[in-house]
């Protein structure tokens, strides 16, 4: 389908950024006026609290002016990405935000020069600067990973280098493989990045085997380009971490987050205690398919028979509003928003890029990417990203633009969480929709639990290789992916790819080891949906108030507010029977039948 075929109503409506190329044009004409005012407060900074104040008043507005743009651009590339213009505008903007960078790199050592006390006393009579307690608190923390402005300087610039990589890795994988193509159903369908995933989930089993090893075949040609993207990316962020003063690229991740590195340890001692349960997953596959062998193909398949019944854009919004009025007039209220604001651009089309995510800016109401053929697991996608916007509005209208984010620690809790509620709330008479839902809880737990801790050792054993110095190629990625195959699932399934860590971009995210973040968020978000489900007294008051409170609060923190603690086993105990006993009510249900 051609974009310019798809109704209005149907895609998002950016004008709440530009309303065209012009307003763009003239807010970075402000901006290239505001950023000249910045040297002025060079060794001035801490002169006086009104000085103290116009700077950040200053830098607000500047930052806003990157936030649109790039928002802007990002938005306008990804629904279309042949835009040539959205891609110079991106390339524009990321080139701009490494000025403003350079121009600011003077702020924090001289702020580092002083001290708190300093600091507190500047800041104490001060309404609007009294809010950043936390910003300078964090600063502070941060003093001894901290370097001279002009190697400052020299960092800020090294980081497009890194996106340059990112980049490359996307372009590849998006639009430049040739997959090839295979019949189904008569015809000869091109296989491509955006329906790989359609039809790794094909009913027919040749469909699936077939299309698994044209991918594999399809990436083997540039595996050793697709390497040199990651292995430079992480050595990349290992040289960062040392110049830093960490001792290495995790440890780093973990302060930049302001997150305890227990979090972690807590989780990778973790995994290996629930092989058993990824075993019961796998054999609801054996037993379903009834397969003697089973391959990794065949976990994409659809144990049940799949609903055939479509669901239209209005039909699903009504279906998220009903199913999540459970969580109040306040979130119903921005769900609201996000539909009659034209949030959302829904359908999928040539040359739009693949998959769903939210969009978020410090200044602008956030938009939802989405690719909606229909199907009852895209109204669950839906409530996903739905999820994050509902947390980032919230976030947004709450917190000052330096807290409005919480971190991605919490940010996918909100999201999960959604999804969860959706595969248990939702409920019709036809009970083959309402075993897909399960269905999708449990392999949405597997693949962020499982699948991500797979991922997250995966990424950690490159980094530890790269920051030892060790020799680094294609050969050593691929047989590191099979390894922690075998270390996180076992040998229950068979013929695993040992490309498919090409295909995972969020490895080159957030200067890297995100994909942990869906291992934790998973338990997490499971936790908060049972307790729910359950009707937890008081749990829908502190889930509002989790999803308000952006980082203004250690990441920890806010997840304390909903009583959840990552560092302790009980949470992953919880999570895990939460896990099994819906494998048990897969079961029940499909005997029941």
């Amino acid at each position: 389908m051609k974009r310019k075929d798809i109704l209005e109503k149907y895609k998002w409506d950016l004008s709440d950024i530009y309303k065209s190329r012009k307003d763009e044009e003239n807010d970075l004409k402000r901006f290239n006026s505001l950023i000249e005012k910045i040297s002025k407060f060079k060794g001035k900074l801490l002169n006086d609290s009104k000085t103290l104040k116009e700077f950040f008043d200053l830098t607000r507005e500047i930052q806003a002016i990157l936030d649109r743009s790039e928002a802007y651009n990002s938005a306008s590339l990804n629904v279309e990405l042949d835009n040539s213009e959205a891609s110079e505008g991106l390339d524009r903007v990321e080139n701009l935000i490494n000025q403003y960078n350079e121009a600011i790199s003077f702020v924090c050592p001289e702020i580092l020069s002083s001290d708190f006390a300093t600091i507190s006393k500047l800041i104490e009579n001060d309404d609007d600067l009294k809010k950043l307690d936390k910003y300078f608190n964090d600063l502070f923390r941060s003093k001894e990973h901290l370097l001279s402005e002009n190697e400052e300087k020299i960092l800020s610039g090294f980081q497009l280098v890194l996106e340059g990589y990112r980049k490359s890795n996307t372009y590849m994988i998006d639009k430049e493989i040739d997959y090839g193509s295979i019949e189904v159903d008569g015809e000869e369908v091109l296989i491509t990045a955006s329906n790989i995933p359609k039809y790794l989930s094909d009913k027919d089993r040749s469909v699936r085997k077939r299309v698994f090893e044209l991918e594999g075949k399809a990436v083997s040609k540039h595996v050793d380009s697709l390497a040199t993207n990651l292995i430079s990316f992480i050595k990349g962020l290992e040289c960062e971490a040392k110049y830093r003063h960490f001792k290495n690229g995790l440890e780093k991740r973990f302060f930049d987050d302001d997150l305890d590195l227990k979090v972690y340890e807590t989780l990778i001692k973790s995994v290996p205690l629930y092989k058993d349960f990824y075993k019961k997953y796998v054999q609801l596959f054996t037993h379903e398919l009834g397969y003697e062998e089973l391959y990794v193909y065949d976990l994409n398949a659809p144990l049940f028979e799949n609903s055939t019944k479509k669901y239209t854009v209005e039909e699903a919004k009504d279906i998220i509003l009903n199913t999540f009025s459970i969580l109040g007039d306040e979130y119903l209220d921005v769900l609201k928003l996000a539909f009659e604001k034209k949030c959302i651009d829904y359908y999928p089309a040539d040359n739009k890029s693949t998959g769903w995510y939210c969009m978020y800016s410090s200044c602008t109401i956030p938009k939802v990417f989405a690719n909606f053929e229909g199907r009852i697991l895209d109204i669950s996608s839906l409530s996903h990203e739905l999820g994050h916007f509902c947390n980032q509005y919230l976030s947004m209208k709450e917190n000052i633009p330096e807290y409005c984010y919480h971190s991605v620690f919490c940010a996918e809790v909100a999201s999960l969480t959604n999804e969860i509620l959706f595969s248990y709330l939702y409920q019709t008479e036809d009970k083959e929709t309402n075993l897909q839902l399960l269905f999708n809880f449990v392999k949405t737990f597997a693949a962020n639990f499982f699948g991500s801790a797979r991922q997250a050792l995966f990424e950690e054993s490159i980094h530890a290789l790269a920051g030892a110095g060790e020799p680094l190629g294609s050969e050593i990625l691929n047989n590191l992916w099979l390894e922690t195959a075998k270390n996180v699932f076992g040998e229950e399934v068979k013929g695993f790819s040992a490309y498919s860590w090409s295909f995972i971009s969020h490895f080159f995210l957030s200067g890297g080891f995100y994909v942990y973040n869906y291992s934790t968020a998973i338990i997490a978000a499971t936790n908060v949906a049972s307790k729910i489900l359950n009707k937890e007294e008081g749990i829908l008051k502190k889930y509002m108030e989790f999803l308000k409170v952006g980082s203004k609060m250690r990441p920890q923190e806010c997840l304390s507010i909903i009583g959840i603690d990552m560092c302790d086993t009980k949470t992953y105990d919880n999570a895990i029977k939460f896990f099994s006993d819906a494998i048990d009510e897969l079961k029940k249900i499909k005997e029941e039948r």
